[in-house]
C-alpha cells in the first residue's frame, strides 16, 4: 500500500523550523482525510496538520523536537482504495508545497499575485534566504521561491546535482505552475542558473536581476 509522508508545514514565509506540540493520535492508530492528526508551534503561531489520506497513522518526529520545514513528521499506510485529499497549501497564500519536478519533487512557496518573479537561491542555502526580502517593494508580483535540488526541503537524488540538471528542474518547475515568462533573481549559483535558463529558454525569460554572481567557476571550485 502506498505510503504517504506527514511534512512540517511552513506556516509563513519566515518560518525555517517548528515543532509538534500535540499528537492528537498513536501510532497505529485510524485516521481518516482531513482529520487534524497534530499540532505544530513555530515562533509566531499554532497550526494543526491534517491527514492527507485514510489510513494507518506511524509517528515518526517526538513531541517537542525541533525540526525544519519539510522534515518527516510521520507516515500514513493508505487504506485499500483511499483517496489521497487535495493538499490544502495551494490555495493558502505562503504555503509550502512540494511539486513534481525533472522527476523529484522541489519544495516550493508562492505569495502574491501579478507578473510572476522567481527568486533562486544560492549553493548551500534554501529559499529562506529571502524571508527578509521586503515584500512592500514587490507589490503586484507572484513572488515564487524554491529549493533547489539537495537543498532545503526539496529531494536529495543521487549523483552529480550539475547546472544543467538545476535548469532543467527550473524549466518543469515553470511548467508545472503554468508559468510562461517570468523575471528571475538569482543569487551566486541562482544567479548562474537564471543564466543558462536564458540562454537555453529565452522564451521562458522577461528579465533577469543577477546578484554577486558569474558565469562560470573554475575548475577547483567546481570539484569542490
Amino acid at each position: 500500500m502506498a505510503e504517504i509522508e506527514i511534512v512540517m508545514p511552513k506556516l509563513g514565509m519566515t518560518m525555517t523550523s517548528g515543532k509538534v506540540v500535540h499528537w492528537h493520535k498513536q501510532s497505529g492508530d485510524t485516521v481518516t482525510a482531513g482529520e487534524p492528526i497534530c499540532e505544530v508551534e513555530t515562533d509566531k503561531l499554532n497550526g494543526e496538520v491534517e491527514a492527507e489520506v485514510s489510513g494507518v497513522l506511524t509517528i515518526l518526529a517526538h513531541e517537542y523536537e525541533e525540526l525544519g520545514v519539510g522534515a518527516t513528521l510521520g507516515r500514513i499506510t493508505a487504506a485499500e482504495g483511499a483517496e489521497r485529499k487535495a493538499s490544502t497549501s495551494t490555495p493558502q497564500e505562503g504555503g509550502l508545497e512540494k511539486i513534481p519536478a525533472n522527476g523529484i519533487k522541489l519544495a516550493v512557496e508562492r505569495i502574491g499575485t501579478g507578473y510572476p518573479l522567481v527568486l533562486i537561491h544560492s549553493l548551500a542555502s534554501s529559499m529562506s534566504l529571502w524571508a527578509g526580502l521586503d515584500q512592500s517593494q514587490l507589490e503586484g508580483s507572484q513572488i515564487i521561491t524554491y529549493d533547489l535540488r539537495g537543498h532545503g526541503a526539496s529531494e536529495r537524488p543521487v549523483g552529480a546535482h550539475t547546472l544543467g540538471k538545476h535548469v532543467t528542474d527550473l524549466v518543469g518547475l515553470l511548467t508545472a505552475l503554468g508559468v510562461k515568462r517570468a523575471t528571475f533573481a538569482g543569487l551566486s549559483l541562482g544567479g548562474m542558473i537564471a543564466m543558462e535558463l536564458a540562454a537555453t529558454r529565452p522564451e521562458l525569460v522577461e528579465s533577469l536581476i543577477l546578484l554577486d554572481t558569474t558565469a562560470s567557476f573554475p575548475q577547483a571550485t567546481r570539484d569542490m
